[in-house]
């Protein structure tokens, strides 16, 4: 749960007491957070400013945004997805596997200092 709180925390932060907000891209940035919290053990705190990994974290924002969105298009093409591959779908897929892979490379060494 403390997980959960910490990014709620986040997102109330964003919000003004007053006015007209726009919450699509801070519900996209919160539910980035905990996805990645989740799935990868760290989340990349997107809604957070003060971080010293920001611009990597908001790069992966992003380039995972260009490429779920890719990822939409091709989906409605079905059998014929493969003719929607522009180049910057392309280095968005591939931006988002080397950061994941990061985080997979460093857990692997993690457990493997463990075993030791």
């Amino acid at each position: 749960m403390k997980q959960f709180s910490e990014h709620v925390d986040n997102l109330l932060e964003h919000l003004p007491e007053d006015g007209v907000i726009d919450l699509q891209p801070l519900f996209f940035n919160f539910t980035l957070d905990i996805t990645t919290a989740l799935l990868l053990g760290q989340s990349v705190h997107s809604l957070k400013s003060d971080i010293s990994d920001k611009a990597e974290n908001t790069a992966f924002a992003e380039n995972f945004n260009i490429a779920q969105k890719g990822l939409a298009r091709r989906f409605r093409l079905a059998p014929w997805h493969f003719f929607y591959s522009p180049p910057e779908f392309r280095r968005a897929c591939s931006q988002v596997h080397q950061f994941v892979e990061s985080y997979i490379e460093d857990l692997n060494l993690h457990d493997k200092n463990l075993d030791e």
